[in-house]
Formats: C-alpha cells, sequence, structure tokens
C-alpha cells in the first residue's frame, strides 16, 4: 500500500474571499499548527458555527486531523446534501466530482482541470525566501474552493426552506 501524500494546501472560501493556507508551512517533523501563528485558522475551523463543505469532507477532516492536529466540527460532504435535496431527487450524486455537483446544484457546466504536480510552486519567492504558488495552481485553488462555497450555500439554503 502506498503512503498517502501529506496536504501541501488548504483551500477556504467565504463568500468572494478565498484563502489559500500553504500546509508546507506546518513543522514537518510533526506536522502540528503550534504557536500562535495557526490559532486563528485553528479556532474558526473547530467553532461549532463554522461549517465547512466539500466533496469527500469526511476522509478531508480525518487527514487534516491525524496530519495536523486541526479538527473541523462541522465538516459536510457536498454529496449528501445533494442526495437529500428533494429537488435534485433521481440524480445519483454518489460518486460525483465538484464539476458535476456544478452542473446539478447551480446550473453551470463547469471545467477545470487540476494542474501537474510539477507545476504547483512558480520560480518566486516571498519575503521569507518559501516558494510562491504558481499561477495555475492559484487559479484551480481558489475556483474549486469557490465552487464548493457557492454550492454549499445553495444546498444548505435549500435545506432551511
Amino acid at each position: 500500500m502506498a503512503k498517502e501524500a501529506p496536504f501541501q494546501l488548504l483551500q477556504l472560501c467565504v463568500g468572494s474571499h478565498c484563502l489559500l493556507y500553504n500546509l508546507d508551512d506546518v513543522n514537518y517533523s510533526l506536522r502540528s499548527f503550534t504557536g500562535t501563528k495557526h490559532k486563528v485558522l485553528k479556532g474558526f475551523l473547530y467553532d461549532k458555527y463554522t461549517t465547512v463543505v466539500g466533496v469527500g469532507m469526511k476522509e478531508v477532516a480525518q487527514k487534516l486531523e491525524r496530519e495536523t492536529g486541526v479538527i473541523i466540527k462541522n465538516p459536510v460532504e457536498l454529496r449528501k446534501l445533494a442526495e437529500a435535496e428533494k429537488s435534485l431527487k433521481g440524480n445519483d450524486v454518489r460518486g460525483s466530482k465538484l464539476g458535476d455537483l456544478a452542473k446539478l446544484v447551480l446550473g453551470e457546466h463547469m471545467h477545470f482541470v487540476k494542474p501537474k504536480k510539477t507545476t504547483w510552486w512558480s520560480d518566486k519567492y516571498d519575503e521569507y525566501g518559501d516558494p510562491l504558488l504558481s499561477n495555475d495552481v492559484i487559479k484551480y485553488a481558489t475556483v474549486e474552493a469557490f465552487l464548493a462555497y457557492e454550492i454549499g450555500s445553495e444546498l444548505l439554503r435549500c435545506s432551511y426552506r
């Protein structure tokens, strides 16, 4: 069995604001979020009023906790939300990817391609000497986070009607 690669990037979106959080910055030996630098992020994800949506969220939340100790208090699986939505009954969403859910829930066809691993980092560095993400990764990661947010917002709105 191949060893699962650690998360490199945490993608968050609230409204039209996306945050890409470099997990390579986390202490490699412990893969833990220690110190005050990560306190706000940990608090945000652990807050019972924060709903974190995505495809495969249970597995993502478990892996993030295993790797970093960060707990997502309220992870919500987008496919389960879609299955529960009355207007989507009859659609099999069990194996759906994010683009499939966007078409089904938002009525928009989305075509986006995950960049190859070799293009993750640019040849530019920040003021601390850390490599910056490539433009392709930034575009992909923000679109992916924004779509998850929009789909989750729509499905959660529907569930409260």
